[in-house]
């Protein structure tokens, strides 16, 4: 059973990628705000997790995340999100649950 020893995991909300209403340069500042905090977190040891299929979210036009990072985005900015992501892990219903979750904004 997790307790508040436990280590800290954070998850990573695919539906925070939800780009329609947005404008391209609102884009490319949301994504490098979101780099910096991911290394962060990880500068800090904290592990972060990906949800599956976490590539394929439609976030902009129906356009899925990582084409749409590929095609539209600041190319420094997508690659530091490339590299960053790829060392989350990816969350499944394995990982032990637990009762109590916190969430900071």
């Amino acid at each position: 059973m997790p307790s508040s020893a436990d280590q800290t995991r954070v998850v990573i909300d695919e539906t925070s990628f939800d780009f329609n209403g947005l404008e391209a340069n609102q884009i490319d500042l949301f994504l490098s705000q979101f780099n910096d905090a991911l290394h962060d977190l990880r500068s800090n040891g904290l592990k972060t997790w990906k949800p599956p299929l976490f590539a394929n979210f439609s976030c902009y036009n129906e356009q899925d995340l990582y084409s749409y990072l590929l095609s539209d985005v600041d190319r420094d900015v997508m690659l530091r999100f490339f590299n960053l992501v790829d060392k989350c892990s990816e969350w499944d219903a394995g990982y032990p649950r637990c009762d109590e979750a916190e969430i900071s904004v």
